[in-house]
């Protein structure tokens, strides 16, 4: 049997959580001098309701692909649910399918071959598999396939050291799947994606989704890169790190991890004390290029006085005709005082952080200052809710 040439030159991965599975894949196909978006990502329309499978798959025959996958779909859905019933189903689909699509080559070397990772939900639980036709393996945390697979393969060994939430895993994978296709040439397109979860729902992440957190967290990455570049100029003990590298005690230094733990500080972004998260994280940077600010925390100071500053011109009518009411003067002025008392730390912080200098002073007391502005505008919405009422009683009065 013929089957005609599209050569996949693909990068799609798997990773396995305790609470889920990470599938996800580029889209690019190339035909000879021709490229083309095609779908890699297939979720099984299986009947039975205890079995979900996912699965992403490159080749050099896409054909071969096709109705490999069909057959798969078939076979599983036959079986009772249990993961030793659907792996023998697997096991015995593919190699039936490959002796019958092989038989007629003359050389292995022709043979059409095809490279798969299924994600599974069973009755027991959660599994995921790999087929290199025809072998079929089971696969314990990660694995990413196609040509772009040994970027991030080096990449994906940096972070699935450990089991972590399936959606942080997802964050991750967008991340890696993005830097592939930003370096290798045979791997594009938006990305594919979907979660199997521990009670066999699928989620089908968007396009946005897959772009959006890879871009940030690519990002992140640069910044990382930046700033380990400036390990060595940092003191530990009032000593250079480069000095504890080129001494005797540079492994013992090493093993202490210190380096790791001074990396980590450098990295670790906080938004009013409390850890961001990789969303959070996103949306900061979403403002930060908007506005032009210079990071998340100049963002959320200037959001702080704009609003503060709106309400104060909102009531400054009622403060110069006496008609605002009497038990929200105290809370107005507390206002008024606390933004001008942002005002100024904010601008010298500013300034400072715009030439890269140290402001640790300059931020402290602008942090303590926006604490006390934070206090104040928890009043906003009965200070709004109050000076509506005294508006409308006026427009009353005056008909």
């Amino acid at each position: 049997m013929w089957l005609p040439e599209r050569n996949h030159v693909t990068i799609a991965g798997g990773v396995l959580c305790p609470d889920g599975i990470v599938l996800c894949a580029d889209t690019q196909e190339t035909i000879g001098a021709f490229k083309r978006r095609r779908p890699k990502l297939v979720e099984l329309p299986l009947i039975s309701s205890n079995i979900k499978a996912v699965i992403v798959g490159a080749t050099d025959n896409a054909v071969f692909l096709d109705e490999l996958v069909e057959k798969l779909s078939d076979e599983i859905d036959l079986t009772d649910g249990y993961l030793a019933s659907v792996r023998r189903a697997i096991e015995k689909t593919v190699r039936k399918y490959c002796e019958e699509i092989w038989r007629p080559y003359a050389s292995k070397d022709d043979y059409p071959e095809a490279h798969l990772l299924v994600g599974l939900k069973t009755i027991e639980g959660l599994s995921l598999l790999e087929i290199y036709t025809p072998a079929v393996k089971n696969v314990s945390d990660y694995e990413f396939i196609g040509s772009g697979s040994d970027l991030a393969g080096y990449k994906a060994k940096h972070f699935f050291t450990v089991k972590m939430p399936v959606e942080a895993a997802a964050c991750l994978a967008a991340y890696i799947l993005e830097v592939v296709k930003d370096n290798n040439i045979f791997c594009a397109g938006p990305t594919q994606m979907a979660i199997i979860k521990l009670d066999g729902t699928v989620e089908h992440k968007n396009e946005e989704f897959s772009r959006h957190i890879g871009s940030a967290l690519m990002k992140w990455d640069y910044f990382a890169n930046r700033m380990g570049a400036m390990i060595p100029f940092v003191s530990v003990g009032g000593k250079p790190i480069i000095d504890h590298l080129l001494t005797d005690d540079a492994n013992a230094f090493l093993d202490d991890r210190m380096l790791e733990k001074i990396l980590f500080g450098l990295l670790e972004g906080r938004i009013a004390g409390a850890p961001v998260t990789v969303e959070e994280w996103v949306n900061q940077v979403a403002i930060v290029e908007k506005r032009g600010a210079l990071n998340p925390r100049d963002a959320s100071a200037f959001d702080a006085l704009v609003e503060t500053k709106k309400i104060i011109e909102e009531c400054r009518e009622g403060i110069i005709s006496g008609s605002l009411p009497g038990e929200l003067k105290q809370p107005l002025n507390e206002l008024i005082n606390a933004h001008n008392a942002v005002v100024d730390p904010y601008k010298r912080w500013r300034a400072l952080v715009e030439q890269h200098q140290p402001a640790n002073v300059e931020l402290d007391a602008l942090e303590k200052a926006l604490a006390t502005l934070n206090t104040s505008r928890s009043n906003l919405n009965n200070i709004r809710a109050a000076l509506l009422g005294a508006q409308k009683s006026k427009g009353h009065s005056q008909e």
